[in-house]
């Protein structure tokens, strides 16, 4: 059954792990029978050759890298084999597995867990797929090298380290010059040990690993200070084989002392430490939302003191051009029996494709079964990728993601904001280099209306200057004077309202004015007058005390036109909409369900309820008892924390709808309280219910 269902397939892929490890040359003959693309997991990159043509990468969704993401485009049958399709694997679940799925494990128990298996076949690797090479060839004919994605593979590959090449990294270590110069100069056979952070993505994509065996990785997240102690138990092992680790500082400093017994045993181990003085994977991931990184920068850490301390040697990579004679030094170093710490100004400013990929965990029909009406679509993304020139033609936003309802696109001011490291202000617009390859891009007004237009959003927002808190008054003045002047642009540009794809598009005005009264109520006065269809309040919520936020919330709203929606941008929890409403807003945005709901946060009447938490693992009651959602209605506590500890998919999308739900029926709720003139009693119940977390 499995070889009729990879026969019958147009495009067949093979995903690796670790348990296929020891089958490389089974993995091979099918693969190259089939044609299939091999993508391998994080632990499973030596499980296949990156010298191999078919080979594709780490993990093949929305998160890997170009070659990976192509190859597997339109896969229409998968061969798993040794994984258990865990998080980091398939990009936090979000990998699109085809139905024709066959599953090999020599543990069942993995089987059917994450995604479902239409044959699933026990037993060891090597073994089983030497029988369903058998099979294959007993049923079928070997397909033409010409007719599989080699030549694709090859390009994307070049066209991806040309990108990283091209990228400028200001003085520091480009880390693909780095990971070139190191496959250079190390044999096939020598063994890496890599820690967990930015750097282990870094690797993944940017290190061919070329024999079985020669990588070795922590099996999940969490699992910093992994890499210096497998190093000293590697060399051990395989004393005859050169050893070294890839580690970032953070890392580094949790297990770094145990180089003393490299020292002490004479294990010649080479430790590249990634020196950025940053947790960079954590920092990243909240530099975009939070504008900041809470407990993610480390400060300066000595790292020539710490080889020192354990009798290691000292190595400073400086820039690119010390790349080959620090790595150099190093090899000399440790053939003499010693341990030497590499210290490596790495760049961290351009982001892996691993960093950049996301997972979405409720569909549109989904959406629309809970009440939803009305989602928001992030312009500054989405004209990056897939590119606004590929959405208009797909019927816009709508079109593409199969979205009845309204769509509401912001301007990318946030996004600007955000990353301002990566940005130029000036009166003609924003020009900023991509988060995503460095690539330099300018954006005006007129532009970021006309991008909305493509992307079909029937609610547009102009271009804005959000400015941080706090700001000066001169700043924040010369700042909301150009917001102004960015709207009037953009109004002039298309209209108030406007019509590019078979509906009316809406510009609203956004009101700045960062902390200072005076200078909210002179951008309300400014943008009202542009006369646009509805209005909204920027540049609140980015780290301003929440009494201040809820004030200059309500200054704004009573200022503004009654007459016309009011929409508070990028807020917030539930007692903030609540009492924002109260204030005189109408409209809310802010990524608060999904991302809570992803980490196991639901919000329910009662407040937030933390479900991974061990407490609920024996919880028969549902979620929320007051809720009417599909999730409460049909599951308890102890499954949705189950389905999260064991990184289920479902789980998230059950906790996503749950969270989404809960939003939608608090909005609700005040609408028919303010219909019947009881607002204020509405307010009062649920605050005498909610317990607010303290943060």
């Amino acid at each position: 059954r499995a070889a009729e269902l990879l026969l019958a397939a147009k495009r067949p892929g093979i995903f690796a792990g670790w348990g296929a490890v020891d089958a490389l040359p089974q993995l091979k003959e099918i693969a190259e029978f089939l044609q299939a693309p091999v993508a391998t997991t994080l632990q499973g990159l030596s499980t296949f050759p990156a010298t191999h043509p078919l080979h594709a990468g780490f993990s093949f969704g929305p998160h890997a890298v170009p070659s990976a993401r192509n190859a597997f485009d339109g896969c229409d049958a998968l061969l798993a084999v040794g994984t258990r399709f865990g998080e980091i694997g398939t990009g936090s679940f979000g990998v699109t597995v085809p139905e024709h799925l066959v599953h090999i494990d020599i543990n069942p128990q993995v089987f059917n867990k994450n995604y479902p298996a239409k044959v699933a076949l026990e037993g060891d690797a090597a073994a089983v797929l030497q029988g369903l090479t058998f099979e294959l060839q007993a049923h079928g004919a070997a397909r033409p090298a010409e007719s599989g994605p080699q030549a694709q593979i090859a390009r994307d590959k070049q066209a991806y380290r040309k990108e990283w090449h091209d990228h400028d990294s200001k003085g520091r270590v480009n880390p693909a010059r780095f990971f070139d110069e190191l496959r250079r100069q190390m044999p096939d056979n020598a063994i890496a040990t890599v820690d967990d952070g930015n750097h282990t993505f870094l690797t993944a994509e940017l290190f061919p690993v070329h024999a079985s065996r020669s990588l070795i990785l922590p099996t999940d997240f969490n699992c910093m200070g992994y890499a210096v102690p497998a190093a000293v138990g590697a060399k051990l092992a395989q004393p005859q084989r050169e050893v070294f680790s890839i580690v970032g500082d953070g890392a580094f400093m949790m297990t770094c002392m145990e180089i003393l017994t490299a020292a002490k045993e004479e294990l010649g181990i080479a430790y590249f430490v990634f020196h950025d003085g940053e947790l960079s994977q954590i920092a990243q991931a909240q530099e975009i939302p939070y504008n900041r990184k809470p407990c993610a920068v480390l400060g300066s850490v000595n790292l020539e003191g710490i080889a020192l301390a354990t009798g290691a040697a000292y190595v400073r990579m400086e820039n690119d051009a010390a790349i080959a004679g620090a790595i150099s030094e190093a090899r000399r170093t440790t053939a003499t029996g010693r341990p030497v710490v590499v210290d490596v100004n790495i760049d961290y400013s351009k982001r892996t494709a691993f960093t950049q990929g996301a997972v979405k965990t409720a569909t549109a029909e989904q959406l629309e079964s809970i009440g939803a009406r009305l989602i928001l679509a992030n312009t500054y993304h989405l004209y990056l990728r897939p590119g606004a020139a590929r959405v208009e033609p797909a019927g816009g936003v709508h079109g593409l993601a199969a979205w009845r309802g309204a769509l509401l696109t912001d301007s990318g001011g946030y996004q600007f904001f955000s990353l301002k490291s990566l940005n130029t202000v000036s009166e003609e617009g924003v020009s900023f280099r991509s988060h995503l390859d460095g690539s330099r891009h300018a954006l005006t007004p007129e532009q970021v209306i006309d991008v909305q237009a493509g992307l079909g959003a029937d609610l547009v927002m102009p271009l804005d200057e959000c400015m941080p808190y706090p700001s000066t008054f001169e700043d924040a003045e010369r700042s909301t004077a150009r917001t102004t002047r960015w709207a009037r642009r953009c109004r002039d540009h298309r209209g108030p309202v406007f019509q590019h794809h078979a509906h009316a598009q809406r510009l609203f005005g956004i009101v700045q004015g960062a902390s200072y009264p005076a200078l909210r109520r002179r951008s309300v006065d400014e943008i009202a007058a542009l006369d646009l269809p509805g209005h909204a309040i920027g540049g609140l919520a980015v780290g301003e005390p929440k009494t201040e936020m809820l004030d200059l919330t309500a200054l704004c709203a009573e200022l503004l036109p009654a007459d016309k929606p009011r929409y508070l941008m990028g807020v917030g929890f539930p007692e903030d909409l609540l009492r924002c409403v109260a204030r005189g807003v109408d409209m809310f945005d802010c990524v608060m369900p999904t991302r809570n709901a992803r980490k196991g946060t639901l919000f329910t009447r009662a407040g937030r309820l933390v479900v991974k938490n061990a407490a609920y693992a024996d919880d028969q009651a549902p979620p929320d008892d007051a809720c009417a959602c599909p999730t409460c209605r049909r599951h308890s506590r102890a499954y949705l924390r189950h389905l999260i500890q064991v990184g289920e998919p479902t789980g998230m999308t059950l906790a996503t709808l749950h969270n989404l739900y809960f939003y939608l029926d608090l909005m609700r709720g005040a609408r028919e309280a303010i219909l019947a003139g009881n607002y204020a009693a509405y307010l009062r119940d649920f605050f005498d219910g909610y317990a607010m977390a303290t943060d």
